[in-house]
Order: C-alpha cells, then structure tokens, then sequence
C-alpha cells in the first residue's frame, strides 16, 4: 500500500502548487481588471473612457479570452484529479485487503489535503468566471459610453452644422441679388433693396417653418398616394394591380415585406391613367361607330336593285 500512500502525497503537492499559480494568476487578473476603488469616483469614471491606442479596450478583449481558456484549463485540473481519485480507490480494492496503521492514515491525509485543495480550485473556478463576467461587464460599458460621448460628439457638431447653414442662408438672398444687379445698373438700387427685402423674406420664412412646410406636404402628398394606390389595387392591368397590393402590404407590415416599390411607380400610374383613359375612349368611339356603320352597310346590301 506504499504505492498508494505515496501517490496520494504527490498528489497533493501537485495540487497544492497548481493553486497556488492559479492563484497567483487570479490576483494578477484582478489587479488588472479592478482599476479604481467603487468609493475613488474619479478613477472610477475613468473606466468609461479609452484612449488614442485603444488599449483599456484590448486590455477587456485579451482578459475575455484568457479568462476563457483559464477556466478550462482549471476544470481539466479538476477532471485529472477526480480520474486520479477512482483510480487511487479503484488499485485500492483491487488490492483484496485493507490497510491499517500509519500507512493506511497517511493514505488518507494525502486524499483529505487533495479533497480540500480542490475544494479551494473549485472556488477559484467560480472566482475566474465571475472574472470573465466583470470583464465583459466593463467592456459593454466602456463601449456604450464610447457610443453616448460620440453621439454626443454627432449633435453638437450637428448644432455647429445648423448654426453654421443659418449664417450662410442669411447672406445668400443678398448674395443672389446683388449678382443680379452687378450685371447692370439699370435697375437700381432702390429696387435692389425690394427685392432683396422680398427674396430674403421669402428664404428666411421657408427655412425657418421648413418643418411645418415638409409636415404639411407629407400629408398632403399621403393622401393623394393612398388614393392612387386604391386606384391601383382597381386597375384592368396587371402589373399596376400588384405593384397596387405590394404598396398596401408593405405599408400594413414593414418587416414582412422588406422590398417596397418605387415611389415612381405612383407618378407613372398617375401619368398613364389620363393616356390609358383616352385610348379606352377612343376605341369605345370607334366600337359605337361600327356599330351604326354596319347595319346600314347591311341594310344597303341587302336592298335588290330595281328594274330599269
């Protein structure tokens, strides 16, 4: 039984020194993850940001997949010893006799440190997952504050955009006209002065009630469209018929039918009716004229000729 007695000492050396690089590991990974105290707040907001070389971002990606393969490597250390362990009980009953005396309670030590050890791995195990987590928890954060302070980087260079159209829409209605008027000076200027009151008073009333203006046609523009898709849906042709019913559909659910028509195709209909309305007229016209040709056409054929 010395065998065993001995196995199941180096077993639990080996434990013992594969947790405690584990360990070392483990406290590695936490100092690099856990930077700032939750009560310092300027180290603590700082995790939100990143810098020029991206490297709080690479330092989340590399701790993901390292904290990855960690744990499987831990849980192949766990599986190696439970396999050592039916083995070490496996050899033991085998054997056909138990042991008694010191080797026998030395057997058991060895077995009890390696039970405890892996007791301590298995919650290292759990200590590297909730690692991982934390990980993927600064990551997410980090990238949607990156989103928040782009987006609003997006609007207030977009307010600068805006302020900046203002500016140059208050000088073009004077630019337009005083070009005009420096082609000749028949005009003017008491009539330059009128009419660049009245053209920048047009401009600046439009730019300004531009969202009223677009409303206002959209809804106006809708209502038209919603009866010429009726019209559509009504027509004799085919190919207006469906592209008619492929507009109501796609209007009723927008994520069923992903490909919606062309807007041309209203403005085309729209053109074509009076085209298709006129011909239809004309062939009707010409029907009823057969119509009151022809019996007479009969009618004088079938007159005999009268004797001279």
């Amino acid at each position: 039984m010395t065998r065993f007695q001995n196995l199941a000492h180096f077993a639990a050396f080996a434990i013992a020194e594969v947790l405690t690089q584990w360990t070392l590991v483990y406290n590695y990974l936490d100092q690099l993850l856990g930077d700032g105290n939750i009560f310092d707040f300027d180290a603590h907001n700082r995790l939100m940001f990143d810098d020029g070389f991206f490297s709080r971002s690479q330092r989340y990606f590399w701790a993901i997949n390292t904290l990855q393969e960690i744990i499987k490597m831990v849980r192949l250390n766990i599986e190696a010893w439970e396999t050592c362990e039916r083995e070490i009980s496996k050899a033991r009953g085998l054997h056909g006799r138990k042991s008694k005396g010191r080797r026998e309670t030395g057997r058991k030590k060895g077995v009890l440190r390696c039970n405890e050890s892996m007791k301590q791995l298995r919650d290292l195990e759990v200590e590297f997952t909730r690692q991982r987590e934390k990980a993927i928890a600064l990551r997410d954060g980090l990238f949607s504050a990156s989103a928040v302070m782009e987006s609003r980087a997006s609007t207030k260079l977009g307010e600068t955009v805006k302020l900046l159209t203002y500016v140059s829409i208050f000088y073009l209605p004077l630019s337009f006209c005083t070009s005009i008027w420096s082609t000749s000076d028949t005009f003017g200027y008491r009539n330059l002065i009128i009419t660049a009151l009245a053209v920048s008073f047009g401009t600046y009333f439009t730019v300004f009630n531009l969202n009223i203006i677009v409303s206002t046609a959209k809804h106006r523009y809708s209502g038209i469209r919603n009866r010429i898709i009726s019209g559509m849906c009504r027509d004799d042709r085919e190919n207006f018929k469906e592209t008619g019913e492929i507009f109501q559909k796609y209007e009723a659910n927008v994520n069923k039918y992903d490909s919606k028509p062309s807007e041309w195709w209203i403005p085309a209909y729209l053109l074509s009716y009076p085209v298709r309305k006129l011909g239809d007229y004309v062939v009707a016209t010409k029907n009823r004229v057969l119509a009151i040709v022809k019996p007479k056409t009969q009618q004088t054929d079938e007159t005999p000729d009268l004797p001279a």
